[in-house]
C-alpha cells in the first residue's frame, strides 16, 4: 500500500495525504441502522498533511448513502429531552445565547427536532433532515422543515438567520467547505455556525487511529480536528472564534469503568492475535475489528463566525 497519493485535501486542497489503511468497519456494515453494501469499494482512510483532515478516498457513493439515510427510523437516534444531558444540550444552548445575536436557527441534520425542541419557544426553528419519519416527528415538535440538503435550503430563498447549528453531521461530508459555504448564503452578516463532531486530536485517538470506534462507522467519512475545521472555515470565509474538547455522550463512572474493561480486553486480544496465538474465531474477528468503545473527550464544539471585512 502507497504511503501517499495523488489526491488533494477536500480541506484545504494540498496535494500531499497519506495512506492511514482500510477501514476497520463493524461487520455486517450498517448505516443509519439501514443495511449497505461495500464489499465492492475500494475504501482508504486518508490524511492530509498540512491540516490534519482525514477522509475516505474513494469514498462510498452519496446516493448509496443517501439511500440508506432516507430509510433510517426516527427513532434511531436518541435526540429528545431523554437525552439533553448525555448530550450537553444546556451547555449548547449557553453558547448559543453567548455567541448568536438572533434568535433564528437552522439546525442543518436536525433528525427529529431534539435540540431545537430543548432550546425552547423563543427561538425561530428551521431544520434540514434528509430522514423522511425523522423529519416529520421534528415538524411536530415545532421545526419548520425546509429540505433534505443545503441546496434545498438556498434555494428556498428563506430570510437569513442568525445562527447554523450542526451536531454529529459534518462527519458524514464529503465536501464539507460546500456546506459551510452554503451555511454563508444563508446566514446574516456576523452569523454563527455551531458544530459538534469527533476530534482526531484526542489522545486515544491518536493511539489507536482508525481503530477508533469513530471510524469503524460507515457514514463517518471524514474526521476533524482543530487544524482541519479552522481551514475548512476560513476557505468557506468563515473564522473560527471558539474551540473547546468535548464528551460526546457523558458517561457515568461506572459506564466508564464497563468501558475500559471492554477496551482491556480488545488490547489482549489483539496482542494475542498479533502474536499467533490460537484463538476462537469470534474473539478473533474481534481482535482484528475496531476499538469497542470510545472514552473521554473525543469530539469538540466549535463556533465559526461571518468574516465581516
Amino acid at each position: 500500500m502507497s504511503d501517499t497519493l495523488h489526491a488533494r485535501c477536500p480541506v484545504c486542497d494540498a496535494a500531499h495525504t497519506i495512506v492511514l489503511g482500510r477501514p476497520v468497519y463493524r461487520q455486517p456494515p450498517t448505516v443509519a441502522g439501514v443495511p449497505i453494501r461495500l464489499d465492492d469499494l475500494d475504501l482508504l482512510w486518508r490524511r492530509c498533511a498540512a491540516c490534519g483532515y482525514q477522509f475516505v478516498h474513494p469514498g462510498i457513493p452519496q446516493s448509496r448513502l443517501r439511500e440508506c439515510y432516507s430509510q433510517a427510523s426516527a427513532g434511531h437516534w436518541g435526540t429528545d429531552n431523554d437525552h439533553s444531558y448525555a448530550r450537553s444540550y444546556a451547555h449548547k444552548k449557553r453558547m448559543l445565547d453567548r455567541f448568536s445575536a438572533g434568535k433564528r436557527i437552522l439546525d442543518f441534520g436536525c433528525f427529529d427536532g431534539g435540540f431545537l425542541a430543548y432550546v425552547g419557544d423563543g427561538y425561530q426553528k428551521l431544520g434540514i433532515e434528509p430522514a423522511s419519519d425523522a423529519a416529520k416527528v421534528a415538524e411536530q415538535r415545532g421545526v419548520t422543515i425546509i429540505g433534505a440538503t443545503i441546496a434545498d435550503a438556498t434555494a428556498a430563498s428563506i430570510p437569513f438567520v442568525d445562527a447554523v447549528v450542526s451536531f454529529d453531521v459534518f462527519e458524514h461530508l464529503s465536501d464539507p467547505v460546500s456546506a459551510l459555504r452554503g451555511f454563508c448564503r444563508l446566514l446574516k452578516p456576523g452569523g454563527i455556525v455551531l458544530i459538534e463532531t469527533g476530534n482526531s486530536d484526542e489522545p486515544l485517538w491518536r493511539r489507536v487511529g482508525i481503530r477508533h470506534p469513530y471510524q469503524s462507522i460507515p457514514e463517518h467519512v471524514a474526521v476533524f480536528n482543530e487544524s482541519s475545521l479552522r481551514e475548512a472555515g476560513r476557505h468557506a470565509g468563515l473564522e473560527l472564534v471558539h474551540f473547546e474538547a468535548t464528551a460526546h455522550q457523558e458517561l457515568t463512572r461506572t459506564t466508564q469503568a464497563i468501558y475500559r474493561l471492554y477496551n482491556l480486553a480488545y488490547s489482549c486480544a489483539r496482542a494475542w492475535d498479533k502474536a499467533g496465538a490460537p484463538m476462537p474465531t469470534s474473539l478473533k474477528r474481534v481482535a482484528q475489528g475496531p476499538l469497542p468503545r470510545s472514552m473521554g473527550n473525543d469530539h469538540f464544539l466549535a463556533i465559526l463566525r461571518m468574516r465581516t471585512a
